[in-house]
């Protein structure tokens, strides 16, 4: 491999690694977004999964991509 696509493969695993880090300390937090199945979804979120490598926050029964998320708030 060339040291651009090293350099690039080294980004997206920067990249893959943050988004994780974000999502895990959502944990507990409150949030407004998007669910996968197209609904405006806000609560508090309990847990985190991976799909495909991608974060996705579990709030009530629903899941919500981190990427769908458009608002966070600490839980007063």
């Amino acid at each position: 491999k060339n040291v651009n696509e090293n350099l690039e493969n080294f980004m997206t695993v920067i990249a893959l690694n943050d988004q994780r880090f974000q999502a895990i300390t959502m944990i507990g937090k409150e949030v407004s977004g998007i669910s996968n199945s197209g609904s405006e979804v806000t609560g508090v979120v309990s847990g985190v999964s991976f799909v495909e490598g991608l974060p996705v926050l579990h709030i009530g029964e629903d899941e919500v991509m981190l990427s769908n998320v458009n608002q966070i708030s600490t839980r007063e």
